[in-house]
């Protein structure tokens, strides 16, 4: 089974992912994590070691250039049946050149965990992938209609349930300096300038429509504090196994 997850960056994917992962390996469910977390990221707050900040300052730019490259060449061979990666970068306008070389990068990459998730029988949690791309593209690609959409989700690999994080915009935004702040100079150089956060909360909205209207199971969680995620983790799990009993029962 595969769950990704999808929402404006720093409305709380990856805590809530990780959440998730714990609490669905407390009620006897076997996992696997695929996580896009940045190497200058405070990994505290995931349970994960925390780097030293002032080295890791300039080192994790470094780590964001090399890690992608070795990643690609690991990964291409298993992409190559991949039809909806040519398909996805060439939705992007043609004077977005760099965002589409990240683009193919990242899909290449994603294509290949996919891969391995959907030959497992644990539940496969992604805290972004595919519907991530979709609503990426969108925010570049602005003159992309509600027709548009559903025709990029035709495209792209199905999972068993897409999860979209909300969070409030202020709250949005003050996660964003932080890490704005933590990744350093050459690191916020290499983040994505496109789309405001109210842009990107829209543009989830449109997507999270669109998935439903083509069939798609999709789903809101909410990140306000730990107690709502809590409540919302608890939800997501008991949704999941439901999903996943019918598939056994198939």
């Amino acid at each position: 089974m595969i769950v990704e997850l999808f929402g404006p960056p720093g409305a709380g994917k990856t805590t809530f992912a990780m959440a998730l992962d714990v609490r669905l390996r407390e009620r006897g469910n076997a996992t696997k994590m695929h996580l896009s977390l940045r190497p200058g990221e405070d990994r505290s707050q995931f349970g994960l070691p925390h780097h030293n900040v002032s080295w890791h300052t300039f080192s994790d730019p470094l780590l964001r250039i090399t890690r992608p490259i070795l990643q690609l060449i690991v990964a291409k061979a298993a992409s190559n049946g991949d039809t909806s990666i040519r398909s996805l970068v060439a939705k992007l306008p043609k004077n977005h050149q760099v965002t589409a070389l990240r683009m193919r990068q990242y899909l290449i990459r994603l294509s290949s965990a996919w891969r391995e998730a959907q030959h497992s029988n644990s539940v496969a949690i992604f805290d972004q992938a595919y519907v991530q791309a979709i609503v990426s593209i969108l925010i570049a690609s602005k003159q992309l209609e509600d027709g548009d959409i559903i025709d990029l989700i035709a495209i792209t690999p199905r999972c068993d349930l897409a999860i979209r994080v909300e969070a409030p915009l202020g709250e949005v935004g003050t996660r964003l300096t932080a890490r704005a702040q933590a990744i350093g100079r050459i690191g916020r150089f290499l983040e994505s300038k496109s789309g405001a956060p109210i842009d990107w909360a829209q543009t989830c909205e449109r997507v999270k429509t669109g998935l439903q209207r083509y069939g798609r199971t999709a789903v809101d969680v909410h990140s306000t504090d730990r107690d709502t995620l809590l409540v919302e983790v608890e939800r997501i799990c008991s949704k999941i196994e439901q999903i996943h009993c019918l598939e056994a029962r198939k």
